[in-house]
């Protein structure tokens, strides 16, 4: 694992909080927001890479088997944090001393 990678206790309250659609919206909010969709926008519209073969993200394939994206991701984190993941318990290992975001 990277040195000096922070090791805080991971604790994620959920609270569902309903919004309804009576409640107006906040013009100065919602520019803040469309700020951001445009910034964000123009950087996912970059291309990091290309793949040969299509990934397979469908919720069926990612619940029930391995597939091409989970390996990417795997491999992708294992060159990361320049770790060796080989078992089921190395990965929990590390997901319990990182923060994910």
């Amino acid at each position: 694992m990277k040195e000096g990678f922070p090791n805080p206790k991971v604790h994620w309250p959920a609270i569902r909080i309903a919004i309804p659609l009576t409640i107006p919206e906040d013009p100065e909010v919602k520019g803040i927001c469309e700020n951001y969709v445009q910034l964000v926008g123009k950087k996912m519209n970059v291309a990091i890479g290309y793949t040969g073969v299509a990934l397979d993200a469908t919720v069926a394939s990612l619940r029930t088997r391995e597939t091409n994206l989970g390996n990417l991701t795997a491999d992708y984190m294992k060159n990361h944090f320049q770790a060796e993941i080989g078992e089921a318990e190395e990965m929990r290992k590390i997901f319990r001393t990182i923060n994910i975001t």
